[in-house]
């Protein structure tokens, strides 16, 4: 019989804050008994090591949910509301005065064009972007995602594999929405998306609080508007 002895740093949160601790790791390892040649059960007692666990599964809903903004929320948005009420008018107009038909077609044309990329474009390419991704990589099913917040780094696992590592000091912003959180990277469009539900471990607000303690260098706000669901 082999015994292992493995002692582990985890944070515990007391009345003074968030307290460095440690947790020991007892393994016991029975090997085969050659007189009757049965294996006692195995034994393992695990100290903490992650501190938040995080793990939903990624549907088309949820993907569309954070991926496309509320249109309305977009500067531009107003852009494409001048460019539907002069293309609307000029269509009327044009027809109204026995203009030709490609006169009208213009207007027409630019009224579409409005609608499209002032309401659907955001969503549609976010749509198409999950369904690519679910067919290409996932056999056209959905994929569970797992955010496990350690205190060196973040593991990211999809379908339970290990998918990617990232480093705290990748990390610029801890952003909150109404029902998740997102830790941007330094490039701005990467990030770690947090369902508030969706806790495994900890919750949201003990999550927030020990982010706010032991990242102050992350600018923490609120998530653009448009992002804001």
């Amino acid at each position: 019989m082999k015994h292992i002895y493995k002692q582990n740093t985890h944070l515990n949160k007391t009345t003074h804050g968030w307290q460095s601790v440690k947790t020991a790791i007892f393994i016991s390892l029975y090997v085969r008994d050659p007189a009757s040649g049965s294996f006692p059960a195995l034994q393992f007692y695990y100290g903490e090591y992650h501190m938040f666990v995080n793990e939903y599964v990624m549907t088309r809903k949820r993907y569309d949910k954070w991926a496309a903004p509320k249109f309305w929320r977009l500067p531009i948005f107003y852009v494409y509301c001048v460019i539907f009420a002069s293309g609307t008018f000029g269509w009327i107009y044009f027809h109204h005065v026995g203009a030709s038909l490609r006169w009208q077609s213009v207007g027409a044309t630019l009224s579409f064009i409005a609608i499209y990329r002032g309401v659907f474009f955001k969503w549609m390419h976010a749509d198409k972007t999950f369904r690519v991704m679910r067919t290409q990589y996932f056999n056209d099913k959905d994929w569970t995602c797992k955010v496990m917040i350690r205190e060196k780094d973040i593991a990211l696992y999809i379908n339970n594999k290990i998918n990617n590592h990232v480093n705290w000091e990748d990390l610029t912003k801890f952003e909150e929405a109404k029902t998740y959180y997102k830790l941007t990277s330094k490039d701005q469009i990467e990030g770690v998306m947090l369902d508030k539900e969706s806790f495994t471990k900890g919750d949201s607000e003990s999550f927030k609080q020990w982010m706010l303690e032991q990242h102050p260098e992350i600018e923490y706000g609120p998530i653009d508007p448009a992002f804001d669901k």
